[in-house]
């Protein structure tokens, strides 16, 4: 169990319950994380691996010295992730992040829920966003009760696979309501959908 992590003493920026980067390869099995600051787990950088594996990952908070983030995962620059039978549920801004040319991130298995939004302006609330030229194939997932908009895919050089993904019921954005997006894809980027469905949002 990794829980209640808080940020530098000296600027109260961070507060990560696992940070994996310059090449190094971390693996999570079986294990809590609840509670931590601005990003429960981030991995970055080409040469970097994370694999999580039965895991659960909840009410990350934001990132104390400004009130923003809360994600559950951030992959990025070139790093690879996996995440294979987890719980992700009641983060904040966007729930799973992969960011950059040459991330790769897979989701088997794997439910996003419940995601809120960012504190500094409630702004946000998305469940997945690829984008910069990430990778990302999710397989037998169910993202629902986001808000704004549950998957995002932007950029040119992004791909988003999806089979047998359920995304539901997708809630209008704190400020005013609007939206409630299943999907968004935007800007060049690629999605495939297969044997999946989107109910009850308030906009596909």
């Amino acid at each position: 169990v990794v829980r209640d992590t808080v940020g530098r003493e000296s600027d109260r920026a961070g507060g990560m319950g696992l940070q994996a980067s310059s090449g190094a390869a971390a693996s999570v099995s079986s294990s809590l994380f609840e509670r931590n600051r601005r990003d429960a787990f981030i991995v970055e950088h080409t040469g970097t691996s994370l694999g999580l594996e039965d895991v659960v990952v909840r009410d990350t908070r934001s990132q104390e010295s400004d009130l923003g983030y809360g994600r559950a995962l951030e992959a990025r620059a070139g790093a690879a992730a996996s995440v294979i039978r987890a719980v992700v549920e009641r983060n904040r801004q966007v729930a799973i992040v992969a960011a950059g040319a040459g991330t790769q991130l897979v989701l088997a298995d794997v439910i996003v829920r419940d995601t809120l939004s960012q504190e500094s302006d409630s702004s946000a609330g998305w469940g997945l966003d690829a984008v910069s030229g990430a990778a990302v194939t999710a397989v037998r997932a169910v993202i629902e009760r986001n808000r704004e908009v549950a998957v995002v895919a932007a950029e040119a050089g992004t791909a988003l696979r999806m089979t047998s993904v359920v995304v539901r019921d997708t809630l209008g954005r704190d400020t005013d309501r609007s939206a409630g997006f299943a999907l968004s894809a935007q800007a060049g980027a690629r999605v495939e959908l297969s044997a999946g469905s989107f109910e009850g949002n308030r906009k596909t």
